[in-house]
């Protein structure tokens, strides 16, 4: 492992971190959405805010499951990012020497990928980082790298007010905590600013103008003198009168402050005992009203002071730079009158008036408008400023120039609806698509079905190959509608009791004989598991075990399969179940391992290649896992086979939950005496004919359309009602509401309402069944999974939803 290095202004740097207070603070909402967006947008597990000290590294904010909120900085990936200027990327830390064998690689959070944007002030110094990481190798493209860097700067420019928040507040306190007695005065408004705690306890109530605050205190002074004084500062020793039989002679030092018609005083009290003291302390006050005065001038932020009637008594320099008007031009207006435009939200306009109408602090943003109509936005924070008495004298108005920041957050915002547009315009055309393809898929697999029932011997090889490749071309079309359902986030989980063993025990079965028929012996390894009952989709769990063991049986010839199920940790709530399928194949090079992830990436991508798959069971994996908050992990050198691994953690079913044993009357069902088809398609009525008369149903009638089906039901009782769903004129769910509406008006006798379509996923089923139906028949339909629809509803259990199985593999 290699430490990073120090850099050349490290002390320089500490000292910035330090200013800024940060450090083992609380986490704050804003930082943890921009760890959560910078996860999101690079797509990785885990993300921070690092704050880099002097022997260690401290998240301010963290994105994922880390339960640590500092590492040691010896190790850290951040400490190589802060002698950098731009993102840091390592895309793998298992092939860089650097990283190799460091902790945060070899064990938690198990390091594969990094990236990092410093955080660098304005005046240069690098305080931390801004990263993203994840336990699987990665890169960024050139967006991801400018976004990461993008917000990065956010983090930076937040942490640098807070710095500015604590200068004020370190002001303040100064003043307030002072032995010193300090008062400042307007003599031109005669009023008095300020006095600060030691003169308010010591005088009590102060004359509410500055005259009689004045010559009540100092008898032998004269504020009329002052006026006409041209001195800026005096020491005097003079009598000084607090109160009733409070009378001292003391020191006193009136600073006069001239500026722009007003003229101040500040006045400062001493006694004689504390002179040299008390002589500091003024410095310090002076020095730091001075340089509150040039923070005010010289910040980028604009600073604006109204008085009570919120009228324009002071600007600085940065307020006059970009909105282009003079001090002389607003003095005495108010900033609303000036600067809000056409497109101003009137609900900030709003929520600023009540805040300071009622004088009550504020912070808003807002969009404003320079001279020459510039629109610009603007984070104001608004403060009213109070006497001794509680009385408000000004607000003051500091405003921030997010500009930059809206421009980015519109342009991202509109890329968005491009993007969701484009996805949704995807996805109805993927819908389109697959009832297409899947209304003569229904035809041709029901046909072959039928077929092989009467066909000679010399033409079952032929129907067994039809059977085969129909099969194939469904399960590409299943595996391409999962990959647009996931990457549009409309893929939902069908989470029921379920018991994983029986789960992988039916997998082996399905492939034993293909895996026999390559000379390949497939073993199953399960243990923790028997008569358990966990909660999870049993299948997206088997349709991710099939897909691994499809791939294993396609690449190993003369070998051993092993499908793996251990638990490896248990409690009263949940199992966590080590997940396995391994195989003694050829293996995979360590250069294709992230590749084959990829969509349609298949290890062997040429025109010539020996296995054949669409290359997305992978990817459609891995993406099912990542919904069970799970990952798929490749352990695999090049003659050694490979071992694709997963970790789950199930809930277990509570009692109440487990289905009762039905196994005694599973083999035994009736099936409908009379049955009606209605389908605007001609073949999938005689095909669905056919197979109920197959499977003993003694009528089955038909109807082309949804109106011609109403008709028949006037005179008709069958035990079922099979509806497609996608008619023109009457589509199924109107045809099923009418259906009953009659049905229940002639106190008829409802059947089962079984809806038929071509469409597939979670989201059909359930309008299906939300809508009334007491079942849902995926297209193609075929006589097996009739036959378990027949039984389910002839034991009165209705299925969610009937349909095969996908096998393919990669």
């Amino acid at each position: 492992m290699q430490a990073p290095a120090i850099p050349e202004n490290e002390e320089r740097r500490l000292e910035r971190l330090y200013q800024m207070d940060v450090l083992d603070t609380p986490s704050e909402r804003l930082y943890d959405d921009i760890t959560r967006l910078a996860a999101m947008i690079c797509k990785t597990r885990f993300a921070t805010v690092t704050l880099v000290d002097r022997e260690r590294q401290w998240f301010k904010s963290r994105q994922g499951d880390l339960d640590v909120t500092e590492t040691e900085r010896e190790m850290s990936f951040c400490g190589h990012t802060i002698l950098q200027t731009r993102v840091f990327v390592v895309e793998d830390t298992h092939q860089d020497p650097r990283f190799l064998d460091n902790p945060l690689v070899a064990g938690g959070p198990m390091i594969r990928f990094y990236a990092g944007a410093p955080l660098i002030t304005s005046d240069g110094l690098t305080i931390g980082t801004l990263c993203v990481f994840d336990p699987c190798p990665g890169v960024l493209d050139d967006e991801q790298t400018e976004a990461l860097q993008l917000l990065a700067a956010q983090v930076t420019e937040r942490l640098e007010r807070r710095v500015q928040g604590i200068l004020n507040r370190h002001i303040g306190s100064i003043l307030d905590t002072s032995d010193l007695y300090l008062m400042l005065l307007d003599l031109r408004r005669n009023q008095v600013l300020y006095a600060n705690h030691a003169l308010d306890r010591r005088l009590g109530d102060l004359p509410g103008s500055a005259t009689d605050a004045f010559e009540q205190m100092f008898p032998e002074l004269s504020t009329q003198d002052l006026l006409s004084d041209t001195e800026t500062e005096q020491t005097l020793e003079t009598p000084v009168h607090f109160g009733p039989g409070d009378n001292v002679t003391s020191w006193i030092r009136l600073i006069n402050s001239r500026e722009d018609g007003r003229q101040n005083l500040l006045v400062v009290i001493h006694d004689q005992s504390a002179l040299r003291a008390s002589r500091c302390e003024v410095q310090e006050v002076r020095s730091n009203l001075r340089l509150f005065n040039r923070a005010a001038l010289q910040s980028q932020n604009l600073i604006v002071i109204t008085g009570p009637d919120e009228g324009i008594t002071w600007v600085n320099r940065s307020f006059e730079k970009l909105t282009g008007y003079s001090l002389g031009e607003v003095a005495g207006r108010r900033p609303g009158e000036i600067l809000q435009g056409p497109d101003t939200s009137p609900e900030a306009r709003r929520r600023l008036r009540e805040h300071i109408d009622k004088g009550q602090p504020v912070r808003q943003e807002i969009l404003n408008y320079s001279r020459d109509g510039t629109p610009y936005w603007v984070d104001v924070s608004v403060e009213p400023i109070h006497d001794q008495h509680g009385n408000i004298t000004h607000f003051i108005a500091s405003q921030t120039n997010i500009t930059r920041r809206k421009e980015q957050e519109i342009a991202l915002r509109q890329a968005r609806d491009t993007a969701e547009r484009a996805s949704r315009a995807k996805s109805e055309f993927l819908a389109n698509i697959s009832h297409e393809l899947r209304t003569p898929l229904n035809g041709i697999l029901g046909v072959a079905e039928l077929m092989h029932e009467k066909a000679p011997d010399d033409l079952q090889p032929l129907l067994r190959t039809l059977n085969q490749s129909s099969r194939h071309l469904l399960r590409l079309l299943n595996d391409i509608l999962d990959l647009s359902h996931i990457e549009s986030g409309r893929m939902g989980l069908d989470l029921m009791p379920m018991k994983l063993d029986s789960q992988l025990q039916e997998v082996a079965e399905l492939f034993r004989a293909r895996a026999g028929e390559a000379g390949t012996e497939l073993r199953l390894d399960i243990r923790g598991l028997a008569d358990v009952w966990l909660i999870g989709d049993p299948t997206r769990i088997k349709q991710v075990v099939m897909n691994l063991v499809g791939n294993a049986v396609k690449f190993t010839e003369n070998g051993e399969i092993r499908i793996e199920a251990l638990v490896t940790a248990a409690n009263d709530r949940f199992h966590t179940v080590e997940l396995a399928v391994a195989d003694t194949g050829p293996g995979i090079p360590e250069a294709d391992q992230r590749r084959i992830f990829n969509h349609f990436e298949q290890l062997d991508n040429s025109a010539t290649r020996a296995y054949g798959g669409s290359g997305l069971g992978l990817a459609i994996s891995r993406q099912l896992l990542h919904l069970m908050d799970a990952d798929l992990c490749l352990d695999s050198r090049p003659g050694q086979g490979a071992r694709f691994h997963t970790r789950l953690t199930l809930a277990l079913a509570g009692p109440e939950m487990i289905p009762a044993d039905d196994a005694s009357d599973r083999g035994s069902w009736k099936p409908p005496r009379e049955a009606l088809v209605i389908d605007d398609n001609v073949v999938n009525r005689d095909i669905l004919e056919a197979m109920l008369g197959h499977l003993g149903t003694s009528k089955v009638y038909t109807a082309g359309s949804a109106r011609r089906g109403l008709v028949m039901l006037e005179n008709l009782s069958p035990d079922l009602v099979f509806v497609d769903i996608q008619m023109p004129q009457m589509d199924g769910y109107q045809f099923l509401r009418e259906a009953r509406q009659r049905l229940s008006e002639a106190n008829r006798r409802q059947p089962r309402m079984i809806a038929c379509t071509a469409h597939s996923g979670s989201e059909q089923r359930q309008r299906s069944l939300h809508s009334g139906f007491d079942a849902h028949l995926e297209k193609p339909i075929t006589r097996d999974s009739l036959r378990s629809l027949l039984s389910n509803l002839s034991r009165d259990s209705v299925p969610k939803s009937t349909k095969s199985d996908n096998t393919d593999g990669l």
